[in-house]
């Protein structure tokens, strides 16, 4: 039975969601170990982890908002499974809950996505780490909920819900840092009596406001012309539309699918993170089993994505800066072998 003196560590995704797991994490536990994973690094760190017996040092290992490999989950079944728990929404995962210890559900209930918040939320309430007596339990509650809402995009699809929406953007402008070390201190503090109606209404500050008003400008003319920028390519039967960015990725993905429903999808490539994210906003397509997991990402059926390797990263660089068309070809042939599928048309 863990408490909040309990020596913990939360392996959690680099997302809103996986931010949000370590916010709660930090409220739950004094003692709190948090390591911030993405898709390219995952398995490498988690099974580090366990060879070098890093897992004795915990009373408990969480995982959540993404999931290990099977080479991975079989190596923690083996050794040390109740060390571990996980806690995963993303149906490409779906296939570790054939282990005691790993919890993966795209749905909350028959109406209610999943995120990666309110699961490790209310597994913690259900362990007793966060009672409805507590000042704060209101308010955690809502910033739960409205991770989950931006996660799932119900709050645009379900709520119209922009103070959602907001939370994202604020992260990204003032970094994970700032933002977890702002929200663990508002949430410690708060008076419940600034919580009604399923709004908190002490989320944002006035420098928070002005800051994401002078943002929504920028990020509709960033998104304008992004638009004029798109390449139109085919990939697994899928027309896509292709957008080199590494700001708004979701806003980006989504406005411009809005704007373009002929497009299957919207790929956005950041090189500097060697990074692809996928969006759509049509349901005849699973981005995250359909696509983004032939590259070895994952993710939802709308919204997924997955990490370049270093070497198409640079046969891509290669591509765009090599001046003849023989060149240009020579290094497409190489970048089909890198990632061992025929060549995008």
């Amino acid at each position: 039975m863990i408490n909040k003196q309990s020596k913990i560590k939360l392996f959690t995704h680099t997302d809103l969601d996986g931010v949000g797991c370590g916010i709660i994490g930090k409220i739950a536990f004094d003692n709190i170990d948090i390591e911030y994973l993405d898709y390219h690094n995952v398995n490498e760190k988690v099974e580090s982890f366990i060879n070098y017996g890093r897992y004795f040092e915990y009373e408990k290992v969480i995982i959540t908002d993404i999931s290990v490999n099977k080479e991975v989950a079989d190596k923690i079944n083996n050794i040390a499974p109740d060390k571990f728990i996980l806690l995963d929404h993303h149906q490409t995962a779906e296939h570790l809950n054939v282990y005691e210890w790993a919890h993966v559900y795209p749905r909350r209930n028959a109406d209610e996505k999943n995120s990666g918040t309110n699961m490790l939320f209310e597994f913690l309430v259900d362990e007793r780490l966060f009672k409805g007596t507590d000042r704060y339990f209101d308010a955690l509650t809502v910033f739960a909920e409205k991770v989950r809402r931006y996660d799932t995009w119900e709050w645009k699809e379900v709520y119209g819900d922009d103070e959602a929406s907001d939370l994202n953007n604020l992260l990204y402008l003032i970094g994970r840092t700032n933002f977890t070390d702002t929200f663990v201190n508002r949430l410690k503090v708060l008076n419940p009596l600034v919580v009604s109606e399923g709004s908190w209404l002490e989320m944002f500050d006035y420098g928070d406001k002005a800051v994401l008003a002078v943002d929504r400008d920028k990020a509709k003319s960033y998104i304008d012309k992004k638009e004029k920028q798109m390449i139109v390519t085919n990939l697994f039967g899928y027309k896509l539309g292709v957008v080199f960015g590494e700001q708004y990725i979701s806003e980006l993905g989504n406005d411009l699918s809005e704007r373009n429903k002929d497009l299957d999808a919207i790929a956005i490539v950041d090189l500097g993170n060697k990074k692809v994210s996928l969006r759509t906003v049509h349901d005849h397509i699973n981005l995250g089993s359909e696509i983004a997991s032939k590259f070895g990402g994952g993710g939802h059926p709308k919204a997924s994505g997955f990490q370049l390797s270093d070497d198409v990263a640079n046969s891509v660089l290669s591509i765009l800066l090599s001046k003849t068309k023989k060149k240009k070809n020579v290094f497409l042939e190489k970048v089909s072998k890198f990632v061992n599928f025929p060549r995008i048309n």
